[in-house]
């Protein structure tokens, strides 16, 4: 068995290409079987030798722990950018989500508003064709001449075509439409839905009147 000086390995080692932690691993493993022995000419020994690759191991250990800690750290820290990145998200989406709760609130106060308009006109117009057929019945009243020829208390009621103007129907709607119609604005102008409760009292006393002239037709 050839058993070679430590520089001869050395110089061997590094002309094959070998790197520095093969090089090393290889040196030592040597040393243990007794193949690398003292390089007496250059003065050095092998437990010299010996500290300095077990330097070498240490140095290259600590290189590689860095290492390791150094690709540790970037991974925690792209964690922490992506956690940043979603709560930045989150806040975003709930501030949209405030924006557009309070611009349905503004939404809903201002058809409230449009709603309780029409229905105060629709009040308004009411009483005046109800004074406008008691003036009626006052005149025809006058100028009858003969019992027989008194109004018919059906005439005098109110046409279906008003409430169907009233509520926006078409000309061709029946009771029942406006009846629902009514029932449908009686519940969106309801207080415990959100509604005021004079134009829910308006509303009812409007329906109460219709039912009170169709219920017999």
């Amino acid at each position: 068995m050839t058993i070679l000086k430590m520089n001869e390995a050395v110089e061997m080692l590094t002309k094959a290409g070998v790197s520095e932690n093969i090089r090393t691993l290889t040196i030592r493993k040597w040393i243990k079987e007794g193949k690398i022995t003292s390089d007496d000419t250059n003065g050095a020994s092998i437990d010299h030798q010996r500290t300095e690759l077990k330097h070498h191991s240490l140095r290259d250990e600590k290189k590689e722990m860095i290492r390791q800690f150094q690709s540790q750290l970037k991974v925690q820290e792209g964690y922490i950018e992506g956690i940043k990145a979603l709560h930045e998200n989150s806040i975003k989406q709930r501030e949209q989500l405030h924006q557009e709760i309070s611009l349905l609130k503004k939404e809903k106060n201002d058809l409230q508003k449009e709603v309780d308009s029409l229905l105060k006109e629709n009040i308004r117009l009411r009483n005046e064709i109800i004074q406008h057929k008691e003036n009626s019945i006052h005149t025809n009243s006058s100028k009858a001449k003969e019992p027989k020829k008194e109004t018919n208390p059906l005439q005098i009621r109110f046409p279906l075509q008003d409430y169907r103007d009233k509520l926006g129907l078409s000309k061709v709607s029946g009771k029942k439409e406006v009846m629902s119609a009514y029932k449908e604005l009686l519940k969106l102008s309801h207080p415990d839905h959100g509604g005021q409760l004079k134009s829910f009292q308006y509303i009812k006393a409007d329906f109460d009147q219709f039912k009170k002239e169709f219920k017999t037709r």
